[in-house]
């Protein structure tokens, strides 16, 4: 039996051969050194495997929290550190910004988050900079809970001003505070 050549069976024994040499396991190099693999084939069949579906986890819903609004006390979104032309910095709150999460025996846990900019005053130099600030929670004219907190920044050689920003993650307030007026403000 004898076998004649065609230009088709040709072409296919070039294409197997090729097919060959591409899918052989010696792999290219990536610019790392690192192999990446035999051929475009090998790449393509590695990208179309099917990954398992995620498996469902029941989750608890999370209980609704009451979470106070929040705001600046009026006469307490600026503080001063020295007076007249001795003044050495100036503190001014800008934004503020709350979440609530659930605390024990019916606590209510709110993560404060402030933002706002401290300036060089005439007396001021550039570095570190701080300022107390007091965050207050009232029930009517009773204050139920409060924590001071202090700001820090520092003022770059460069500048005149810094912004600054602070998260207060642990203002507690207890249980049936759910409609208490949360206030921050400067100590002074």
């Amino acid at each position: 039996m004898s076998f004649k050549l065609t230009p088709s069976f040709g072409l296919i024994a070039a294409l197997s051969v090729s097919l060959a040499g591409c899918m052989s396991s010696g792999g290219s190099q990536s610019p790392a050194g690192s192999s990446t693999g035999s051929s475009l084939f090998s790449n393509w069949f590695a990208t179309q495997k099917t990954e398992p579906a995620p498996q469902a986890v029941a989750v608890a819903p999370e209980p609704d929290v009451p979470c106070p609004k929040i705001d600046i006390r009026e006469g307490g979104s600026t503080l001063r550190q020295g007076k007249g032309s001795d003044v050495s910095v100036q503190f001014s709150l800008r934004d503020v910004a709350r979440e609530c999460s659930a605390g024990k025996n019916g606590a209510i846990v709110m993560k404060i988050g402030v933002e706002g900019i401290a300036v060089i005053g005439t007396a001021g130099k550039r570095g570190s900079v701080s300022a107390p600030m007091v965050i207050t929670a009232t029930k009517g004219d009773k204050v139920v809970a409060t924590k001071t907190i202090t700001l820090k920044t520092t003022i770059p050689a460069d500048e005149n001003q810094a912004l600054f920003r602070v998260i207060d993650e642990g203002f507690t307030l207890p249980a049936g505070s759910d409609e208490a007026e949360v206030t921050i403000g400067f100590k002074g």
